[in-house]
């Protein structure tokens, strides 16, 4: 994205309610299974976690959607 602008305009395309200073987890809550996917598969092959915490972040959206941690 060239700058801010262009890269809002894209999210209100794809993010319903999109506003800058605020975050509606409802949002994004469909694609929850999936980024979480996406992270423990990168996980499984080097647990980057180890070098950089908030690569770990999957297991937080586990506990925010009541798996257990």
């Amino acid at each position: 994205m060239p700058d801010y602008a262009a890269a809002a305009r894209r999210l209100k395309r794809h993010v319903r309610h999109y506003a800058k200073a605020s975050i509606a987890f409802d949002d994004y809550r469909e694609g929850l299974a999936d980024a979480r996917a996406r992270a423990e598969r990168r996980c499984e092959h080097e647990c980057e976690h180890q070098r950089n915490p908030s690569s770990g972040v999957w297991r937080l959206v586990d506990v925010m959607d009541g798996r257990p941690g």
